[in-house]
């Protein structure tokens, strides 16, 4: 796919903007939301989070060896797909065979130990993970709900696009506005100025060939990433 024309390179512009800088600042707000009791390990929090999310990840109706004797109590508040959980935990812990429980042949409740936490670090997270985290686990201001609303929206948006030209200038630019107040209402005021500067210069670079190869699959692996998303979102519906 060529980009010859300003409103093509201006939109892969805008995509590193989200893929880059967005993930930047989405990591540092998370560890800022999320982690400052566990002074910023990750696998300290998975830990303790872990029999939420797993609730999150599989239905409330399958128990697990941490649920209380009336059945689970955590609030299902989205649907966390296979791919994201299996990104945290993976299945080789020891399973206690008392643990799990069935109804004639339906297993009822499993054992939770056979999931143990990765060992990983809070910028090994891609930008899918940490928004769900922050979206279900995170407890948001409105202002900061509506950033998140917009740098998603914004993605989804860039990904989405029929082709590099679906955009007109000004559509751009009124994106760009967007993006760069969004990005700056999740950082500490000391950063402010830099994420501005950082932008300001990105719109500034000049994307060489191989950098445009790049983003452009990154940018085919994002909408395989939304699609799953949308796949999920559709399964819960109508179940």
């Amino acid at each position: 796919m060529s980009t010859n024309t300003p409103e093509e390179r201006e939109l892969l512009r805008l995509y590193k903007c989200v893929v880059d800088t967005g993930t930047d600042v989405l990591t540092a707000f998370a560890k800022y939301k999320l982690l400052p009791t566990y002074n910023g390990n990750v696998k300290q929090y998975l830990n303790d989070k872990k029999h939420e999310l797993f609730h999150l990840w599989k239905s409330r109706k399958l128990l697990c060896c941490e649920c209380p004797p009336v059945g689970c109590n955590h609030k299902r508040t989205g649907h966390m797909p296979t791919w994201i959980f299996q990104k945290l935990y993976d299945d080789t812990g020891p399973e206690e065979r008392t643990h799990i429980v069935r109804n004639n042949r339906t297993i009822v409740q499993v054992c939770l130990h056979k999931y143990v936490t990765r060992n990983i670090a809070i910028h090994e997270l891609d930008f899918s993970t940490i928004l769900f985290l922050l979206r279900n686990l995170g407890v948001l201001s409105q202002n900061e709900t509506a950033s998140l609303d917009l740098i998603t929206t914004t993605r989804s948006q860039i990904c989405h696009a029929y082709s590099m030209n679906s955009f007109t200038m000004a559509f751009l630019n009124t994106t760009w506005t967007k993006l760069e107040n969004a990005l700056v209402d999740l950082v500490d005021p000391p950063f402010k100025r830099i994420i501005r500067n950082d932008i300001k210069q990105l719109r500034e670079a000049d994307l060489k060939k191989e950098r445009i190869t790049v983003l452009m699959k990154n940018v085919e692996e994002v909408k395989l990433i939304v699609s799953i998303f949308k796949d999920n979102a559709l399964n819960i519906l109508l179940k």
